[in-house]
């Protein structure tokens, strides 16, 4: 008659001990679950807590009633338009006035219209100092970036009749922070 080993020896060998079988630790299926709850309470929380006091402020506030006015005589502001309480409380002492708002606006217009103004003219002396050979942008970012507008920039030169000397490197002299191009 054949003797067999029992199971429980043959299976510790089969995973590489000759002892009891270790356990293998898992995450299960719940392990994020009561920390997911727990940020989907607060957010809830959050988002009702703020709803409640909001609306326990409009309740205290109280909405706005409708007089009549004489135009002539009196325009309202922007906030006085709105019907809730807080809407009317952030509109108040929060938000800008809209005709301050629009001369803002007209402010900013105009500094980015005299930002691209003087922007555009330094561009347009540094390609003339580039064309004539000498000048203060000489030796900084070169103008012509690509090919092609290198072949524009000669062709715009030879058909507008530009005076012009081929640039030399050799001509540049840097002293510290100083660039000098000798005549």
């Amino acid at each position: 008659m054949l003797k067999s080993r029992p199971l429980i020896f043959s299976m510790a060998k089969r995973f590489g001990g000759s002892g009891p079988r270790q356990f293998r630790p898992y995450i299960g299926k719940t392990h994020n679950f009561f920390q997911n709850l727990e940020v989907r309470n607060v957010i809830f929380t959050a988002f009702f807590g703020w709803l409640v006091v909001f609306e326990g402020l409009n309740m205290i506030v109280g909405d706005a009633m409708y007089c009549e006015y004489d135009p002539e005589k009196y325009t309202p502001k922007a906030w006085e338009e709105k019907s809730k309480g807080v809407s009317r409380l952030i509109g108040k002492y929060l938000c800008v006035d809209p005709v301050i708002g629009v001369k803002m606006e007209a402010a900013q217009m105009i500094r980015e219209q005299n930002r691209v103004l003087m922007e555009t003219t330094t561009h347009d002396v540094q390609a003339l100092q580039t064309v004539e050979g000498h000048g203060a942008f000489l030796a900084f970012d070169p103008t012509v970036i690509s090919q092609s507008q290198g072949i524009g920039l000669q062709e715009y030169i030879d058909r507008e009749k530009i005076p012009y000397e081929e640039f030399n490197m050799d001509r540049v002299q840097k002293e510290g922070n100083c660039v000098t191009v000798k005549g």
